[in-house]
This record gives C-alpha cells, structure tokens and sequence, in this order.
C-alpha cells in the first residue's frame, strides 16, 4: 500500500517485473549461456506478445488500486482468469485430465467473484 501510494506506478511495474530476473541471474549466472539455447526466433516473439499483455495488466491492476478500487474486488478479478484459462485449455489444448476439478474450482472462482461484486 505505501509504496504504490508513494512511487508512479510505471516505476513501480517495471522495478517489480526486472528485479527478480536480475536476483536469479546473479545467483544462477553459470546457467547464463543455457539461456541463449532457449530462445529462438518465433518463441522470443511470442514471450514479447505476452510480456506485453502482462504490462498492460499490471499497469492497470495497479493504477486501479492506485485509484482507490477495493484490492479485494481486484485480485478476484485477477484470479477469475483461472475460468478463462481452464476454457481455453480445454478446448484448444485438449486437456481433459482432472477437468471435473478443474472445472469446479473454475466455477467457485466465479461464484466467489459474483459474491464479493
């Protein structure tokens, strides 16, 4: 709370975002050239697409707790991607194992939203 009410919440993302890659390069940094193996052209692309849409997220989680929304209606609505995620898996991952529990959890999340909404 102080430090999102005290510091630009721009800052705040991208300091939030890099240090804990920072913290694991210099604790694993023998492990430094495995990483260039990794990253290929077309995977690359696609961590940029999604590193994208997690900035927007976070900068907006942020800036509306900045704002003054309730943290208790926004992490809700933060965890209530678990449904999307589980829909998603389902039908274009074809991940059917345990889809009744996934399915359950996916719908008290809902519930759980609608309640506190």
């Amino acid at each position: 709370v102080y430090i999102l009410k005290n510091y630009e919440v721009f800052s705040f993302t991208a300091i939030m975002s890099l240090l804990p890659s920072i913290i694991l390069l210099t604790v694993f940094y023998k492990e430094i050239g495995n990483v260039k193996k990794l990253i290929f052209k077309e995977d690359f692309r696609i961590m940029l697409i999604l590193a994208f849409f997690y900035s927007i997220q976070a900068v907006s989680y942020y800036l509306a707790y900045q704002k003054g929304a309730p943290i208790s209606t926004l992490s809700t609505i933060t965890k209530s991607a678990i449904v999307l995620t589980v829909i998603f898996a389902a039908i274009f991952l074809k991940e059917r194992t345990n889809l009744a529990i996934k399915g359950l959890a996916a719908l008290m999340v809902t519930i759980g939203a609608i309640l506190l909404s």
